[in-house]
């Protein structure tokens, strides 16, 4: 069995505590330090208003939370746990992924849903 992460990105209003680059990248660090197998950040580009009023949450952008996370492990699995590709721009959420000879060599577990 394979155990990952979930970081805390959504936690926006907690600022430097859960969702800076060096928050990000120390938590990607523990997780790999504590035997997890990767980490996964969630995706939500534009929650509606009423999504947000009844206890949902804004987040960081999943392919630059990724980035970050990425930065110090050498062997943590990148996930995202959902990524949206309706509301992106169809090529730069396939780029990180199919490109195992550049960081993170491999690592990306890409997920999409709508």
């Amino acid at each position: 069995m394979k155990v990952s992460l979930g970081l805390p990105t959504h936690r926006v209003d907690l600022g430097e505590e859960f969702i800076s680059a060096a928050a990000i990248a120390e938590i990607s660090v523990a997780a790999e330090e504590a035997g997890f197998d990767g980490v996964f950040v969630t995706d939500h580009p534009f929650p509606p208003a009423a999504w947000l009023a009844k206890g949902g949450h804004h987040t960081l952008d999943t392919l630059v939370s990724l980035s970050f996370a990425a930065a110090a492990p050498t062997t943590l699995r990148l996930q995202t746990n959902l990524c949206a590709p309706a509301t992106r721009n169809p090529f730069p959420p396939t780029t990180p992924f199919p490109t195992p000879h550049l960081p993170p060599a491999g690592r990306g577990v890409p997920r999409g849903g709508a």
